[in-house]
């Protein structure tokens, strides 16, 4: 069997190795998650406070896993040339905020000094609910890894940030380069991205890859398969990392 009759048959196997491996991630966190839940609503029981706040870091943990193993599935996929297909619905805006504030509600829980704006509008977007879901947790989390000490300010979407026909999320932190983001080429996809940050594991040299790179990877590669860009702009006193998407489709 030559190279190049080798190369389709090795691609299947990749394939089929990622899904299972996602596979078998997917169903113990999914466990985990459903427990965590059930105990975080107090189904089996009232928790105290310092319970709560436990129960609390294992559900932040357990979906930043999540959705670090199904972006790096998705990352495999599209560099052996098997993109993912984006699954595009209807979302409320006021329904994802409710998420996030909640999710960064648990991660401030954890030390992380953020304050959370913005949200509540009554706008739909269509948009892959799943993926968009994991470009904010992972760069809130990568965020909250990079720039640990002072006030971090999550602003998220809301109706008038689409007046120019994007949806905006923006992170601010203090100032200075602290974040390591791909810069893809003018065209920006997914593609582009995904070798963007390939490039700077050599790039690297001796050293570790830049910080915070498999959640930054992840988040800026899914935010370009979902028709978005994450992009970070460094300043002297303030610093912001920026997530834009497609706007609103619809009023609710």
């Amino acid at each position: 069997m030559t190279a190049e009759d080798r190369a389709p048959a090795a691609d299947a196997f990749t394939r089929a190795l990622l899904e299972e491996i996602g596979h078998e991630f997917r169903t113990p966190l999914s466990s985990i998650l459903g427990h965590q839940e059930l105990l975080s609503e107090g189904i089996l029981g009232e928790l105290d406070e310092k319970v709560g706040h436990a129960v609390d870091r294992i559900g932040v943990a357990a979906r930043q896993l999540t959705h670090l193993v199904n972006g790096a599935v998705d990352l495999a996929g599209l560099a052996v040339g098997n993109p993912p297909s984006p699954e595009l619905e209807s979302l409320s805006i006021a329904h994802l905020n409710e998420d996030v504030e909640a999710y960064a509600l648990a991660l401030a829980r954890e030390g992380a000094p953020f304050e959370v704006r913005g949200g509540g509008s009554a706008r739909l977007v269509q948009t892959d609910a799943k993926r968009l879901e994991r470009v904010l947790i992972l760069a809130t989390t990568a965020v909250a890894r990079e720039a640990p000490s002072g006030r971090i300010v999550i602003t998220l979407p809301g109706v008038e940030d689409a007046e120019d026909g994007w949806l905006r999320a923006t992170w601010l932190g203090p100032g200075g380069d602290w974040l390591w983001i791909p810069a893809p080429g003018a065209g920006g996809s997914a593609m582009e991205v995904l070798t963007a940050a390939l490039e700077a594991i050599p790039a690297a040299g001796e050293g570790a890859p830049p910080g915070s790179w498999l959640r930054v990877a992840v988040a800026a590669v899914t935010a370009a398969l979902i028709g978005g860009r994450l992009r970070f702009v460094p300043g002297d006193a303030e610093s912001r990392l920026e997530m834009a998407l497609p706007g609103p489709a619809a009023e609710v």
